[in-house]
């Protein structure tokens, strides 16, 4: 499967920034519906901003696959993507294997308290895992790679949107075995098996989303 396009670091403005994560949180949460138009001269009068860091936000959120730009019709919210969405979660499989099998090793006590208490604060439920400052989130800051990092920001979204907008796709969690698992591997610094764990329930997720 194709692995999504990612989006390199462009040069914001902070105003520019703070359209794109607006906009970005309005999609994934459906109130930019998929389909609508997404008109810029619209987006920047409510915004109270000019064209130029809303232009700038759709730039990014079009290079990522959120918006579609088509000829003569506009820019539109992209439409719920099952293979687009299937795609992201094979593209974020051996990211966040990895990212995990480095990171339990290496992280300090204060970081590995933070990774066990995501696990027990946002519960085993699937969302918890994938929201902003969520598990797999804390992970990645964890890691302290940017490019990295700027790979899951923009392979997420798609997660996030599609259990959303569709309950029926939201998976199961991780079971309580893997949960006492996965703490159990990270207050021990092992990150062989907290990758085990992850691999385990990524499996899972693909195998009821082809």
């Amino acid at each position: 499967m194709p692995i999504p396009k990612v989006a390199e670091p462009p040069k914001r403005t902070n105003l520019a920034e703070d359209v794109y994560r607006g906009l970005l949180d309005d999609i994934v949460q459906g109130r930019l519906e998929p389909g609508a138009v997404a008109s810029e001269q619209r987006i920047a009068d409510d915004r109270g901003v000019s064209r130029s860091p809303v232009r700038e936000a759709m730039d990014r959120l079009a290079i990522i696959g959120l918006v579609e730009v088509a000829p003569r019709r506009g820019t539109r919210i992209a439409p719920l993507d099952r293979q687009r969405y299937t795609d992201t979660v094979e593209a974020l499989l051996p990211l966040l294997v990895e990212s995990v099998h480095i990171v339990v090793p290496i992280a300090d006590e204060r970081q590995r308290r933070g990774l066990s208490t995501r696990l027990e604060r946002r519960g085993v439920d699937a969302s918890g895992l994938v929201r902003t400052d969520g598990f797999f989130d804390f992970v990645m800051r964890v890691l302290g790679n940017d490019r990295a990092y700027r790979l899951f920001e923009d392979l997420v979204p798609h997660v996030r949107r599609m259990w959303g907008l569709d309950p029926a796709s939201v998976p199961g969690g991780l079971t309580a075995d893997e949960a006492a698992a996965l703490r159990d591997a990270i207050d021990g610094g092992h990150g062989g098996p907290a990758a085990d764990v992850v691999r385990a329930w990524f499996d899972r997720q693909l195998e009821s989303a082809r």
